[in-house]
């Protein structure tokens, strides 16, 4: 029997990543088209989730590197309706979250085991979304790390925009680290938690996922330079920003999240972020309108 799956946005950056890999698979895909459902509405979330009875929803609604605020209150309000009808039809949810639910702690590497303790409405959003599924005997939140995408509020967006202009300047964060990975990573790992779910796998709670490598903004930046210098694309610079104190105490410092506890319990492998850089930053520039 072919599993049916919802994917509740298939048409972000994420969203679409992750339909292009579960299309290749033998699932049952659902693809609610924009519009379809009110997520809004808690009848509405039950009545399409009854109907169909997919055996695990994939949540990528308001997902964005830095939602902006209409996507947090979706984000939040499709959370609640979403935990509410999987709870009620005992349908397992992989909700999709971010390392913004940490905050500003000199830390190598968050894991799970750290208190989630978030700087800005971006991560008190995904704090609330996350603890809408936390009551759910059977969920999946699964934090990421920087997510290389086509998406509008992704850093590499942000930075092609500066890089890739005469009078561009960006400005970077001496310290600030992430562990990048590419969308695709992602929707490669969702991939490889469905059939252990559905052979009984008992893994349950908040998974972290990113790449194998830590690195700075300024590194990403430098790779990124090094692939726009090749075809002669590069005009901007960028250089190291001066944050006065009440940046200071809002400013990240990590976005570093260790994936322990998803490589032993999925047995999923991380992948570096360098390689298919050069792939999709010739697809942006091909095809995407760059942030001013």
């Amino acid at each position: 029997m072919v599993s049916k799956l919802l994917l509740t946005d298939a048409y972000s950056a994420l969203g679409s990543a992750i339909s292009h890999t579960l299309e290749s698979r033998p699932y049952n895909l659902l693809m609610p088209e924009p519009g379809e459902i009110d997520w809004g509405q808690p009848e509405a979330v039950m009545s399409y989730l009854d109907e169909h009875r997919p055996a695990v929803v994939i949540n990528s609604l308001g997902w964005a590197e830095k939602p902006d605020v209409t996507q947090q209150l979706l984000l939040v309000t499709a959370a609640k309706h979403l935990a509410a009808a999987c709870h009620s039809l005992d349908i397992v949810p992989i909700h999709l979250s971010s390392f913004r639910v940490f905050g500003g702690e000199n830390k190598s590497a968050y894991d799970e085991r750290d208190k989630p303790s978030p700087l800005g409405p971006e991560g008190r959003a995904f704090l609330e979304a996350e603890r809408s599924f936390e009551g759910l005997k059977r969920h999946i939140n699964l934090r990421l790390s920087w997510v290389l995408s086509e998406d509008p509020s992704s850093l590499v967006q942000r930075y092609l925009s500066a890089l890739t202009r005469a009078d561009g300047v960006l400005e970077l964060l001496e310290d600030y680290r992430g562990a990048p990975t590419h969308a695709g990573d992602v929707a490669r790992v969702i991939s490889a938690m469905i059939p252990q779910i559905h052979h009984g796998a008992e893994n349950w709670g908040a998974f972290h996922y990113a790449s194998s490598e830590a690195v700075t903004e300024v590194e990403v930046v430098e790779a990124l330079a090094e692939v726009l210098g090749e075809s002669n694309k590069l005009k901007g610079r960028w250089q190291l920003q001066e944050l006065n104190e009440e940046d200071a105490v809002v400013a990240p410092s990590s976005a570093v999240l260790s994936v322990r506890r998803c490589r032993d319990n999925f047995g999923v492998q991380t992948h570096g972020w360098r390689q298919g850089l050069k792939s999709l930053v010739d697809h942006i520039l091909q095809g995407a309108v760059l942030p001013s």
